[in-house]
């Protein structure tokens, strides 16, 4: 690859953002929901504002502590308990998350492979497993790349055939 680090990982941001479930999903929200266009609207507006606070306050508050984590930063302030609660949260709400992108990418694979859905669940997961496992962070953020570019492709062709 000749793309550099520094891009990918930023691309690799944004894919993460930019989920299968999301390109699926916001359009059907937006076209069958009342409202639903201008109520995501206020979504996407926000999302670029919320992430300049956290560049601007949050970050540079956790890196003058010479914290590792907001959840070391929510310790320091509010206590053990406050960080194992809303640490808990987190694993909780990501794999709901998570576990909702991998039924909606498996409903997409099982049409186009012709299998049950349980079975595009489990190929999906162990290839993720294997080529995480073997090419590190390297792969996720390179295959994050791969996965902007088709949903990119994928916009372009909608697009297109819209027109």
């Amino acid at each position: 690859w000749s793309l550099s680090l520094r891009w990918a990982l930023g691309i690799s941001t944004m894919a993460t953002q930019t989920s299968a479930i999301s390109f699926m999903s916001i359009p059907a929200f937006v076209a069958l929901r009342p409202g639903g266009g201008l109520q995501w609207l206020q979504y996407e507006l926000g999302v670029p504002l919320a992430m300049i606070v956290c560049m601007h306050v949050i970050i540079p508050t956790v890196r003058e502590m010479e914290l590792v984590s907001v959840y070391q930063f929510l310790e320091t302030r509010f206590g053990k308990p406050a960080r194992k609660l809303l640490s808990g949260v987190f694993l909780v709400s990501r794999s709901i998350g998570t576990g909702a992108g991998m039924y909606a990418s498996a409903v997409v694979l099982s049409a186009m492979l012709d299998t049950s859905i349980a079975s595009a669940i489990v190929l999906t997961g162990i290839s993720t497993i294997v080529y995480d496992t073997i090419g590190g962070m390297t792969a996720v953020v390179y295959s994050d790349v791969v996965q902007m570019a088709v949903l990119l492709a994928g916009l372009l062709g909608s697009i297109f055939l819209a027109a």
